[in-house]
């Protein structure tokens, strides 16, 4: 009996095992779990050079880690829509397939925000216009490259530029000695060179961001080089996180393209626009603003105006108000850039800097107590004299 019981152990075949289950949801895990870090890596890239004020930015580095949040985020919405469809878990894969496209969705959103910032002209610094305008600056390095078949170097500069600019040696250097003329001036040494284009990229005229200047298509140099090629120079004295009042930005840049008496003709016009207009009612002035450039702007400063009197009312105050801070409009190019003259002149171009720096949303009244040693009611008033005698002198009939 145990000599059968032992023969019929030893016969014995071991319990059949189970087959694993395969895991049809592997490929899509990963494509979320890439999809996180693809943009993570692309988002933190941009971030951290805005922050360490990097120039020239790592712009392949973000090409890449774009590409790949691009097709992670494809395979996660092919991979994951079909597994819904076609199961198995599939309440899984819904799960997954959301996860999947946040990353997507937050950036997208985070480009429409960013740009419609850009077009307002509300040059703020908040995370979505940040990201759009460094992400912007990374792939117009690139297409610097590729688009413009010509460069020269100076010591300041790399220019850009296409066979139709007539004389590259003469206007590269006449821009050099410009940028280091406003090198000696605001006693600043530039960090790095700065890429200056002779036309467009990505569809954007006359801008500068970070060590990339985007000038005139025309030859030879215009007014507009100038103009950016000084927005360069001053930007790379800016520390992280600094966004100045746009009355000190766009005026330094604006008085580094035209003459004091251009400047200050220009800025008493507007002045003088601005009572006006506070002379008319509010339906008045609607009327006849329709259809201008920033026909908000203008009814603003004419409201206020009205309500604290034309010939009373502060425009240094109200320039850098909240409203106004960060509004990258014509009124702030056109009573900028006399009063950068006027400061530069009267108190040297390296006070100005430090105006410029100084200056904070609800702080600038404090920064010119602080750096120009003056109230500022007593700047504006010796600011508006000033222009009045240039116009006056303008006026006088030759002997």
């Amino acid at each position: 009996m145990s000599t059968e019981i032992r023969m019929e152990q030893a016969g014995a075949l071991p319990p059949p095992q189970a087959r694993p289950i395969p895991d049809r949801l592997r490929g899509l895990r990963r494509c979320v779990n890439l999809a996180w870090i693809s943009v993570s890596l692309a988002g933190g890239l941009l971030w951290g050079q805005y922050l360490m004020r990097v120039l020239h930015p790592y712009a392949w580095a973000f090409v890449v880690t774009a590409i790949v949040a691009i097709l992670s985020t494809l395979g996660v919405l092919l991979l994951g829509s079909w597994r819904v469809l076609a199961g198995p878990r599939r309440g899984a894969a819904v799960g997954l397939l959301i996860a999947g496209m946040m990353p997507a969705a937050s950036v997208a959103g985070l480009i429409v925000a960013g740009a419609q910032q850009y077009r307002r002209g509300h040059i703020a610094p908040t995370v979505p216009f940040v990201l759009f305008a460094i992400a912007g600056s990374s792939l117009g390095e690139i297409e610097a490259a590729n688009r413009y078949p010509s460069r020269m170097e100076s010591p300041h500069l790399v220019m850009f530029y296409d066979d139709w600019v007539r004389d590259p040696r003469a206007e590269l250097a006449e821009m050099e000695r410009h940028v280091a003329n406003l090198e000696r001036m605001t006693r600043r040494p530039l960090r790095a060179k700065i890429h200056w284009v002779r036309g467009p990229l990505l569809g954007q005229h006359h801008l500068a961001i970070g060590g990339l200047a985007l000038g005139s298509d025309a030859t030879p140099v215009a007014a507009v080089d100038r103009h950016e090629l000084a927005h360069a120079v001053i930007y790379q004295a800016m520390p992280p996180g600094l966004s100045p009042a746009m009355l000190l930005s766009e005026g330094w840049a604006e008085a580094q393209s035209r003459d004091a008496a251009a400047l200050a003709e220009r800025a008493i016009g507007m002045r003088e626009l601005i009572r006006n207009l506070a002379t008319q009612s509010e339906a008045q002035v609607k009327e006849i603003l329709a259809g201008w450039q920033d026909a908000e702007g203008f009814g603003q400063l004419a409201g206020r105006a009205r309500v604290v009197g034309p010939r009373s009312m502060s425009f240094l105050r109200e320039l850098t108000s909240p409203f106004w801070f960060h509004r990258d409009r014509t009124i702030n190019y056109a009573i900028g850039g006399a009063f950068a003259d006027h400061v530069v002149r009267t108190y040297g171009a390296d006070r100005f800097v430090a105006l410029y720096l100084a200056s904070r949303p609800g702080g600038f009244e404090g920064a010119c107590q602080d750096v120009l040693r003056q109230p500022l009611d007593k700047v504006e008033s010796d600011f508006w004299h000033d222009l009045e005698r240039q116009t006056m002198r303008g006026l006088r009939p030759a002997r």
